[in-house]
Formats: C-alpha cells, structure tokens, sequence
C-alpha cells in the first residue's frame, strides 16, 4: 500500500487552514523579532500585557486568558521572576494562590515592547478597510469557537 496522498488538489476548507497557519508563523515572526528588541519572548510580552491589563491576576487565571497550560504559566513566570519583571503575592484571602504583578521595570518594558507592538500591528493590518478588521475578528472568532 502507497503512503502517498491521492489528493489531486486540496479543499477550501484545507486550503483556508493552510493559508491561516502559515500566515499564523509569519505573523508570529515578525511579532517575536519586534519584542526581541526589548529582551522578552512573545509569551513573555503576552503574558506582561495580561498582567498590565489586570494587575493581581492569579497564575490559573493568566494560563487560561493566555490558553497555555499551569506548567507553562509557571515556566513563564519564573523566567520573568527571575529577571525581576514580575512578581509574585500570596492571596491575602487564600494563601495558596499567588497573585501576579509586574514590577516597575516590567512595566518599563511592558511599556516599551507594547508601543512597539501595537505599531507593527497597526502597520500589518493597514491594508484592511476598518469594516474588514471587524470582519476578520468575526470570523476568526467562530472559527475559535468551534474547536
């Protein structure tokens, strides 16, 4: 039996995917050499803009918003702990969670890679009409929602 695909072309629907994951690399690329210039991973930045976002966020409640695992988040934190970005607090209502906050050079580089960040962004999506933002974001929506 041949371990070849019988395919002779691919459907929309593989198509599609195949378009969005390899646009999903380039774009994480880019995003990653533009947050370089600033000593943080992507992860990292994303996980600081999280906490800028909502200071005291809990580690369970970054590894969900960020949809990463517990020993991820844990990973993550460490790294940024360790570079004296973030910082953790017990819970003062229950000891055993620990609260996440980022400290004042992790808000100085927060500062510097999100300015940084939303400008690339910006320049990336400067060829959709505000009205094609909207719809990209709709459809990227629903088809997170179906997974």
């Amino acid at each position: 039996m041949s371990d070849k695909c019988h395919c002779s072309e691919w459907t929309p629907c593989q198509s599609a995917l195949s378009q969005l994951f390899r646009t999903h690399h380039r774009l994480h690329r880019v995003l990653q050499t533009r947050v370089d210039q600033h000593g943080v991973t992507l992860a990292q930045f994303e996980l600081m803009m999280r906490l800028q976002e909502a200071p005291g966020l809990t580690q369970q409640e970054v590894a969900e918003r960020l949809d990463v695992t517990k020993g991820n988040i844990v990973g993550l934190i460490d790294r940024l702990a360790e570079r004296g970005f973030v910082e953790r607090r017990a819970d003062a209502d229950d000891r055993r969670l620990n609260c996440l906050f980022l400290t004042e050079s992790g808000e100085r580089v927060c500062q510097e890679s999100c300015s940084d960040h939303a400008n690339t962004c910006e320049r990336i999506l400067d060829t959709l009409s505000e009205s094609e933002k909207e719809q990209l974001i709709a459809l990227l929506s629903r088809i997170e929602q179906s997974l």
